[in-house]
């Protein structure tokens, strides 16, 4: 073997006169080997013929899955599938270890749950005092008011707590809001929302069904939320097991997306979409339409009907509305469990 100094390549590039191997793989177990054979150059067969008569002078019995003895059913490739964050991939319960674990645990939720309950109506009562007698709800407010939150932003914490979230690591820290006034966060379930009232107490925008709910809807107005209906065009001119938070740099418009928000906001997505190390999709609240609608028509795979109802929208000027009305007119043609219609069906 040549010396090789500091300046040499560590992997040498392949001479032009080298054979290629072209190696293919059957999932059928019951492929005979001459399929085999015959897919490969004729560099190769002359290889496979030795080997393979050698293999049978050792007196080894030849099988496409050589972990046979070890039960083990053999390699498996998955099929390829798109990115679909509304998917839930949660084992299910089952097995008597278990079972076992479950009972075990019952002590341990029960407690988790007096701790929640106790921590909501502390709260619940620290926000009643906090906005008795307030009436200017336009402005923001009072001091004092702010301070008796306090309260209600622990007890937060110990919900967080009583969820089993009981460290929350943090990575880097939030700009003072004369710099950053706005918040952008991904939000997957309802355990965000809490973290940021106990963090930063912001002015949050919710839905309007959400001041309906008990406790949670006086707490929410000491928040001055703004209410948003998805459902209405003119209400959204109004609108302006562990927890790890980072706060990403500030991401500030240039002149031209200061034209442009939805420029903007494709650039904030795709930061905060390169942070956490995940495909960014264009789901929108419209696939959560389609889903529904699929489950309530008692669908096999309702998630197939996700479309990506952002990017469906931008292209072909598609509403959520409407494509939940398409997606009724298709489902009335019956279509097979895997969402295909023949011509005849058509």
């Amino acid at each position: 073997m040549a010396e090789l100094d500091i300046t040499s390549p560590l992997l040498s590039s392949p001479s032009s006169y080298q054979p290629q191997t072209v190696l293919t793989v059957h999932d059928d177990q019951d492929s005979e080997p001459s399929n085999l054979q015959s897919s490969l150059p004729t560099t190769i067969l002359h290889q496979n013929h030795n080997h393979g008569r050698t293999h049978n002078e050792n007196g080894h019995h030849s099988s496409p899955n050589p972990y046979e003895f070890l039960r083990s059913g053999g390699f498996s490739v998955p099929a390829s599938t798109t990115v679909d964050p509304f998917r839930n991939e949660t084992p299910f319960i089952s097995g008597i270890y278990e079972v076992i674990k479950i009972v075990l645990c019952l002590p341990i939720a029960l407690a988790r749950l007096v701790l929640f309950g106790a921590s909501l109506v502390v709260g619940y009562m620290a926000t009643k005092v906090a906005l008795a007698g307030w009436r200017d709800k336009q402005n923001p407010m009072p001091k004092w008011r702010c301070r008796l939150m306090w309260v209600t932003r622990v007890c937060a914490r110990f919900i967080l707590f009583s969820f089993g979230y009981h460290w929350i690591r943090r990575k880097g820290k939030p700009a003072p809001r004369e710099i950053a006034p706005v918040v952008v966060s991904n939000h997957v379930s309802y355990i965000e929302p809490i973290f940021y009232f106990y963090e930063l107490f912001p002015t949050i925008v919710a839905s309007e069904s959400h001041d309906s709910i008990p406790f949670v809807g006086t707490i929410i107005r000491a928040m001055q939320v703004i209410y948003v209906n998805r459902f209405s065009p003119t209400s959204r001119k109004n609108a302006v097991n562990e927890i790890k938070v980072e706060y990403l740099p500030l991401i500030m418009p240039s002149d031209h997306q200061k034209q442009n928000a939805v420029r903007f906001a494709e650039r904030t997505g795709r930061a905060m979409a390169s942070a956490l190390n995940v495909v960014q999709t264009s789901h929108s609240y419209g696939d959560l339409m389609l889903l529904m609608k699929a489950a309530q028509l008692q669908q096999e795979k309702p998630w197939i009907y996700m479309v990506e109802m952002a990017r469906i929208e931008s292209l072909y000027h598609i509403s959520s509305l409407e494509a939940v009305d398409f997606l009724d007119k298709f489902l009335s043609m019956n279509p097979d469990p895997s969402s295909y219609l023949d011509q005849l069906m058509f």
